[in-house]
Protein backbone atom coordinates (compact mmCIF):
# COMPACT_ATOMS: atom_id res chain seq x y z
CA UNK A 1 0.00 0.00 0.00
CA UNK A 2 2.89 2.55 0.81
CA UNK A 3 4.56 1.83 -2.50
CA UNK A 4 1.19 2.66 -4.28
CA UNK A 5 1.19 5.97 -2.29
CA UNK A 6 4.65 6.78 -3.17
CA UNK A 7 3.51 6.20 -6.66
CA UNK A 8 0.60 8.53 -6.81
CA UNK A 9 2.30 11.23 -5.12
CA UNK A 10 5.30 11.06 -7.33
CA UNK A 11 3.07 11.13 -10.45
CA UNK A 12 1.06 14.19 -9.01
CA UNK A 13 4.31 15.85 -8.30
CA UNK A 14 5.66 15.29 -11.69
CA UNK A 15 2.09 16.36 -12.72
CA UNK A 16 2.58 19.87 -10.80
CA UNK A 17 6.32 20.34 -11.61
CA UNK A 18 5.14 20.05 -15.36
CA UNK A 19 3.86 23.30 -15.32
CA UNK A 20 0.62 24.56 -17.18
CA UNK A 21 1.48 23.66 -20.77
CA UNK A 22 0.43 20.37 -20.13
CA UNK A 23 -3.21 21.43 -18.76
CA UNK A 24 -3.80 24.03 -21.72
CA UNK A 25 -2.48 21.30 -23.77
CA UNK A 26 -4.80 18.58 -22.65
CA UNK A 27 -7.24 21.27 -22.98
CA UNK A 28 -6.84 21.66 -26.42
CA UNK A 29 -6.78 18.34 -26.95
CA UNK A 30 -9.95 17.35 -25.04
CA UNK A 31 -12.43 20.59 -25.48
CA UNK A 32 -10.95 23.02 -28.34
CA UNK A 33 -10.03 20.50 -31.04
CA UNK A 34 -13.02 18.75 -31.08
CA UNK A 35 -15.05 21.88 -30.87
CA UNK A 36 -13.56 23.01 -33.98
CA UNK A 37 -13.69 19.83 -35.95
CA UNK A 38 -17.04 17.68 -34.92
CA UNK A 39 -15.42 14.09 -36.23
CA UNK A 40 -18.37 12.19 -36.60
CA UNK A 41 -20.82 15.05 -38.35
CA UNK A 42 -18.19 15.66 -40.97
CA UNK A 43 -17.59 12.12 -41.42
CA UNK A 44 -21.22 11.58 -42.15
CA UNK A 45 -21.63 15.25 -44.22
CA UNK A 46 -18.61 13.99 -46.51
CA UNK A 47 -20.02 10.37 -46.82
CA UNK A 48 -23.66 12.08 -47.97
CA UNK A 49 -21.39 14.55 -50.05
CA UNK A 50 -19.97 11.48 -51.88
CA UNK A 51 -22.87 9.51 -52.30
CA UNK A 52 -24.86 12.58 -53.64
CA UNK A 53 -22.07 12.83 -56.08
CA UNK A 54 -21.91 8.92 -56.81
CA UNK A 55 -25.63 8.91 -57.71
CA UNK A 56 -25.35 11.98 -60.14
CA UNK A 57 -22.44 10.03 -61.83
CA UNK A 58 -24.51 6.81 -61.74
CA UNK A 59 -27.26 8.63 -63.61
CA UNK A 60 -24.95 10.07 -65.97
CA UNK A 61 -23.60 6.54 -66.72
CA UNK A 62 -27.22 5.28 -67.37
CA UNK A 63 -27.69 8.26 -69.50
CA UNK A 64 -24.51 7.13 -71.98
CA UNK A 65 -25.19 3.42 -71.74
CA UNK A 66 -28.90 2.56 -70.70
CA UNK A 67 -27.57 -1.24 -70.63
CA UNK A 68 -26.25 -1.16 -67.07
CA UNK A 69 -29.30 0.27 -65.52
CA UNK A 70 -30.72 -3.70 -65.63
CA UNK A 71 -27.57 -4.51 -63.87
CA UNK A 72 -28.37 -4.34 -59.79
CA UNK A 73 -25.12 -5.49 -58.96
CA UNK A 74 -23.44 -3.43 -61.59
CA UNK A 75 -25.01 -0.20 -59.95
CA UNK A 76 -24.30 -1.47 -56.29
CA UNK A 77 -20.32 -1.66 -57.51
CA UNK A 78 -20.40 1.56 -59.00
CA UNK A 79 -21.85 3.81 -56.29
CA UNK A 80 -19.35 1.81 -53.87
CA UNK A 81 -15.95 2.01 -56.08
CA UNK A 82 -16.98 5.53 -56.37
CA UNK A 83 -17.60 6.42 -52.76
CA UNK A 84 -14.58 4.63 -51.78
CA UNK A 85 -12.18 6.40 -54.24
CA UNK A 86 -13.27 10.01 -52.29
CA UNK A 87 -14.31 9.33 -49.13
CA UNK A 88 -11.76 6.22 -48.22
CA UNK A 89 -8.96 7.57 -50.42
CA UNK A 90 -8.85 4.11 -52.43
CA UNK A 91 -6.68 3.26 -55.54
CA UNK A 92 -9.42 2.87 -57.95
CA UNK A 93 -8.52 -1.06 -58.01
CA UNK A 94 -11.56 -3.54 -56.32
CA UNK A 95 -10.76 -5.23 -53.06
CA UNK A 96 -9.91 -8.63 -53.24
CA UNK A 97 -12.97 -10.25 -51.98
CA UNK A 98 -16.77 -8.71 -52.85
CA UNK A 99 -18.88 -7.49 -49.95
CA UNK A 100 -20.18 -9.67 -47.84
CA UNK A 101 -23.96 -9.87 -48.87
CA UNK A 102 -22.18 -11.80 -51.89
CA UNK A 103 -20.52 -14.54 -50.16
CA UNK A 104 -23.94 -16.24 -49.46
CA UNK A 105 -24.25 -19.63 -50.92
CA UNK A 106 -27.00 -18.13 -53.79
CA UNK A 107 -23.38 -16.46 -55.16
CA UNK A 108 -22.11 -19.43 -55.67
CA UNK A 109 -23.57 -20.60 -58.63
CA UNK A 110 -22.82 -19.24 -62.17
CA UNK A 111 -25.32 -16.48 -62.03
CA UNK A 112 -23.99 -15.71 -58.76
CA UNK A 113 -21.07 -15.56 -60.13
CA UNK A 114 -21.62 -13.47 -63.07
CA UNK A 115 -23.20 -10.52 -60.39
CA UNK A 116 -20.37 -10.58 -58.62
CA UNK A 117 -18.24 -9.81 -61.56
CA UNK A 118 -20.54 -7.27 -62.10
CA UNK A 119 -20.21 -5.80 -58.80
CA UNK A 120 -16.48 -5.62 -59.82
CA UNK A 121 -16.19 -4.45 -62.86
CA UNK A 122 -19.05 -1.47 -61.15
CA UNK A 123 -16.78 -0.68 -58.63
CA UNK A 124 -13.54 -0.17 -61.10
CA UNK A 125 -16.00 1.79 -63.31
CA UNK A 126 -17.12 4.00 -60.24
CA UNK A 127 -13.60 4.35 -58.93
CA UNK A 128 -12.76 5.52 -62.49
CA UNK A 129 -15.97 8.27 -62.91
CA UNK A 130 -14.59 9.56 -59.56
CA UNK A 131 -10.81 10.22 -60.44
CA UNK A 132 -11.70 11.03 -64.27
CA UNK A 133 -14.30 13.82 -62.88
CA UNK A 134 -11.86 15.43 -60.76
CA UNK A 135 -14.42 14.73 -57.62
CA UNK A 136 -11.82 13.80 -55.17
CA UNK A 137 -9.75 17.53 -54.81
CA UNK A 138 -13.38 18.54 -53.81
CA UNK A 139 -13.38 16.18 -50.45
CA UNK A 140 -9.68 16.38 -49.81
CA UNK A 141 -8.65 18.69 -47.40
CA UNK A 142 -6.05 21.95 -49.10
CA UNK A 143 -2.63 21.68 -47.98
CA UNK A 144 0.46 24.11 -48.50
CA UNK A 145 2.14 21.24 -49.73
CA UNK A 146 0.14 20.61 -53.08
CA UNK A 147 1.27 22.38 -56.29
CA UNK A 148 -1.01 25.63 -57.24
CA UNK A 149 -1.50 23.56 -60.01
CA UNK A 150 -4.40 22.09 -57.56
CA UNK A 151 -6.55 24.93 -57.65
CA UNK A 152 -7.16 25.29 -61.27
CA UNK A 153 -8.33 21.60 -61.01
CA UNK A 154 -10.78 22.59 -58.43
CA UNK A 155 -13.80 22.11 -60.84
CA UNK A 156 -17.34 22.18 -61.28
CA UNK A 157 -18.47 18.99 -58.98
CA UNK A 158 -19.70 21.08 -56.68
CA UNK A 159 -21.54 23.89 -57.05
CA UNK A 160 -20.83 26.79 -54.73
CA UNK A 161 -17.05 26.12 -54.09
CA UNK A 162 -15.33 29.18 -54.73
CA UNK A 163 -11.81 30.01 -55.34
CA UNK A 164 -9.99 32.48 -52.26
CA UNK A 165 -8.71 35.17 -54.28
CA UNK A 166 -4.86 35.25 -54.27
CA UNK A 167 -2.94 36.82 -51.09
CA UNK A 168 -1.95 40.47 -51.73
CA UNK A 169 1.53 40.92 -52.43
CA UNK A 170 3.49 42.57 -49.50
CA UNK A 171 6.12 44.80 -50.34
CA UNK A 172 9.24 45.21 -48.18
CA UNK A 173 9.86 48.73 -47.32
CA UNK A 174 12.64 50.82 -49.42
CA UNK A 175 15.78 50.26 -46.65
CA UNK A 176 16.05 54.23 -47.48
CA UNK A 177 12.66 55.45 -46.66
CA UNK A 178 13.22 53.92 -43.05
CA UNK A 179 14.08 56.49 -40.18
CA UNK A 180 15.47 55.15 -37.27
CA UNK A 181 13.25 55.59 -34.27
CA UNK A 182 15.86 58.24 -32.24
CA UNK A 183 14.77 60.69 -35.37
CA UNK A 184 11.44 60.13 -36.21
CA UNK A 185 8.91 62.24 -34.38
CA UNK A 186 6.90 61.02 -31.89
CA UNK A 187 4.66 61.45 -28.59
CA UNK A 188 7.22 63.57 -26.74
CA UNK A 189 7.46 62.72 -23.28
CA UNK A 190 6.91 64.54 -19.94
CA UNK A 191 9.92 64.96 -17.66
CA UNK A 192 8.53 65.57 -13.98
Amino acid sequence: MKQIVRIVSCLLSCLLLAGCSVYSDAARTLFVEPWNFATQKDAHRSQTRGEDFAARAWSECVAENPKVACRLEFERGFKEGFADFLYAGGTGEAPPVPPRRLWNLDYRTPGGRRAVDDWFAGFRHGAAAARDGGYRETMTIRSSLLPDKHVSNLASPSEGVEQADPPEEVLAPNPTEIVPQSQSPGPKSREP
